[in-house]
């Protein structure tokens, strides 16, 4: 749901109304979802989440790291990824 809809939800001034549809959609508890999203704790998880992204250059999904490579989306995975990942396990 969330890539399906990413354009709208990103766009919105209210997301987190999005969120909620979401999680009623798939059927969880939109009290514990509802607090979940409005925990501070919780925020300031996402806020170094959206450090850590900003630190490695993660500027859009899907974005891979193999080692310290970096891979910004699938055909560089299915790409370069497969051989990153053969040389990191030592199957070149």
């Amino acid at each position: 749901l969330l890539y399906a809809h990413q354009k709208e939800w990103s766009e919105s001034k209210d997301a987190g109304k999005f969120f909620s549809d979401f999680a009623a959609e798939l059927g969880l508890d939109s009290q514990t979802f509802s607090a979940c999203l409005g925990s501070s704790d919780v925020s300031v998880k996402i806020q170094r989440d959206l450090l850590e992204a900003e630190t490695n250059q993660v500027k859009s999904t899907p974005t891979f790291f193999i080692g310290d490579k970096r891979f910004v989306n699938k055909i560089q995975l299915e790409t370069a990824g497969i051989a990153a990942i053969k040389e990191a396990l030592g199957r070149e």
